[in-house]
């Protein structure tokens, strides 16, 4: 997959699962699939009907610094760094090992966050 059909395929059909992208790629007349796999002319894809919401992200990020001289000599200095993130991660991560197996497609769902 490259990303102009990546593009391509979230332009015309507003998702770009691998279902989507071997679509696109039938109508373009390419007869190999995302994995490979032969794409059939007379059979139509039908891509996905879910529209994905894209990754959101909020970061929070501030520096302080607190410096004291203690004596001609001596400085004190104390600094921190926060660097928050809040994601937003919809939709799902395919995971190939092992086939069928625990853990073999990550679905999420819209409200999945994660925060670090």
């Amino acid at each position: 997959m490259t990303d102009e059909e990546s593009d391509a395929a979230i332009a015309k059909f507003g998702c770009d699962c691998p279902k989507a992208i071997n679509a696109l790629r039938q109508t373009r007349g390419i007869t190999v699939g995302v994995e490979g796999e032969y794409l059939s002319p007379a059979e139509k894809i039908t891509p996905c009907t879910d529209k994905k919401i894209q990754n959101d992200t909020l970061y929070n990020n501030f520096n302080v610094k607190l410096s004291a001289d203690l004596g001609k000599r001596n400085t004190l200095t104390l600094s921190t760094l926060y660097l928050g993130k809040d994601q937003g991660v919809p939709g799902g991560v395919p995971i190939p090992e092992p086939l069928y197996g625990q853990g073999y497609f990550n679905s999420l769902t819209d409200s999945d966050r994660k925060y670090t």
